[in-house]
C-alpha cells in the first residue's frame, strides 16, 4: 500500500490498527457491563452477591473514613507494608520506562 492515497506504508499501518482499535473500544462501550444488574449469563443468587458486595464496599470505606481521622488515616498508611511494596514496584516501573524511552531497541 505504499503510495496510496499520498501516504507511505508505515502510515498506513497507523491508520489500519488506529481504525481496529477505535472500532473494539466504541463495541465495547456498548457489549461490556457497568453494573451487575444489567448484566447477562449471571444466575440470579450471583447478580445478588455482586450487588452485595458493591454495597458493602461503599459502606467499609464510609465507616472507616470517619472513624480515622486525616491524621489517623496517614498513621495508618504508614504502618502498611503495602504502601512501600508499592512505591518501590512503581519506583522500578519507571526506571524500566526510562530504558525503554531513552535507548535504542
Amino acid at each position: 500500500m505504499d503510495g496510496d492515497l499520498g501516504h507511505s506504508a508505515w502510515r498506513w499501518l497507523f491508520w489500519i490498527e488506529g481504525a481496529a482499535t477505535m472500532g473494539i473500544a466504541i463495541a465495547a462501550a456498548f457489549i461490556l457491563p457497568d453494573l451487575p444488574h444489567n448484566t447477562r449469563g449471571f444466575t440470579k443468587e450471583e447478580l445478588e452477591v455482586a450487588q452485595l458486595r458493591m454495597t458493602e464496599d461503599v459502606g467499609v470505606a464510609d465507616v472507616d473514613s470517619e472513624d480515622l481521622g486525616t491524621y489517623g488515616g496517614l498513621w495508618m498508611a504508614l504502618k502498611d507494608v503495602k504502601v512501600y511494596v508499592m512505591m518501590l514496584i512503581f519506583a522500578v516501573y519507571v526506571v524500566g520506562l526510562s530504558f525503554n524511552a531513552y535507548f535504542v531497541s
